[in-house]
């Protein structure tokens, strides 16, 4: 039941975002009327408008009813772009599976990387594992866009001092990029779930079956991947979603730089002329990744792994 409340709740939030704007300004569709002469070319200046911020419940409930109306009829929805109207569907569901292969990629390396480079933390001795911590803290300190430029950066150099382009670092319609913005994607997570990693294996350590395990004369590697690292992905799963927006709140940044006919840019682009698409892209987001993780508690519910509660065992 409170997984019921929680989605629906949710939901409600998503469609009140979306048409927030007809909450805050009246005459909504004028304005959006400008913004196509702007695009297509005709106006050079919204200067003239002189709209206050006010508030208008009747738009903006008028405007909800029409959003939930659409969702039942969204291949009829139309985007503006260059002085026509095309269909929004099937390309905004294309550019959606492109930015998510990019997104689930980069979570799923990001993941890899940082099991590795745990698990080769955890086996060094003690006198190297601060320095390696200074790194890995300096690396997080440092902006994202910073860290994306540096990437590229060194792909081009390397290119000119070799002839060869390892990565592509911008993206077209005939050759979309891949690899770079996935790396770029996977690090700061990798980083994040490093030290999350690294304290929960250290916590993991002083409790009474891994003492059991040292006992039997087991090896401090299977330890350390047997039965260590089951206990702390089940403790990590409950905070994906830190990490799911982390890494979210980066790609629209990603798909402007790397020039990628994304999803994240899809509607950044769009949604000011076509504000359904905010609406639409959100909950194309929201609704399969709330029942992913609910499955995953509910299997992991199933297979005693959790208490009811949550907590481990």
């Amino acid at each position: 039941m409170k997984t019921t409340y929680q989605f629906c709740l949710t939901t409600i939030g998503i469609l009140m975002l979306g048409s927030l704007p007809y909450l805050l300004f009246d005459e909504m569709e004028s304005m959006r009327s400008v913004l196509k002469l702007m695009e297509s070319g005709v106006l050079k200046s919204a200067s003239f408008l002189g709209h206050d911020i006010g508030f208008h419940p009747e738009n903006y409930v008028t405007h909800i009813v029409g959003t939930i109306s659409g969702l039942f009829h969204f291949t009829e929805i139309n985007y503006y772009y260059n002085a026509d109207f095309l269909p929004l569907f099937p390309a905004f569901f294309y550019k959606f599976l492109y930015s998510m292969t990019i997104f689930l990629c980069a979570l799923f390396a990001g993941l890899l990387i940082a099991v590795l480079f745990t698990f080769l933390i955890l086996m060094m001795p003690d006198w190297l594992k601060k320095p390696v911590n200074f790194v890995l803290f300096v690396i997080e300190s440092i902006p994202d866009l910073f860290i994306i430029l540096i990437l590229q950066t060194t792909i081009i150099w390397l290119y000119i001092r070799t002839d060869i382009m390892l990565f592509d670092i911008f993206s077209s319609h005939e050759d979309p990029a891949y690899i770079l913005p996935i790396l770029c994607l996977a690090i700061l997570p990798a980083i994040f779930l490093i030290k999350h990693l690294v304290q929960l294996f250290e916590e993991e350590s002083d409790k009474l079956y891994v003492e059991f395990a040292r006992g039997k004369g087991l090896r401090k590697s299977w330890i350390l991947l047997v039965h260590i690292l089951r206990n702390t992905l089940i403790i990590l799963f409950y905070q994906f979603k830190t990490i799911f927006w982390f890494a979210l709140s980066n790609l629209l940044m990603l798909e402007i730089i790397f020039n990628m006919k994304g999803f994240m840019n899809f509607m950044w682009s769009f949604a000011p002329t076509t504000p359904f698409i905010l609406t639409i892209g959100l909950l194309m987001i929201f609704i399969p990744f709330y029942f992913v993780l609910g499955f995953g508690k509910l299997l992991l519910r199933k297979g005693g792994l959790v208490h009811d509660s949550g907590e481990n065992i």
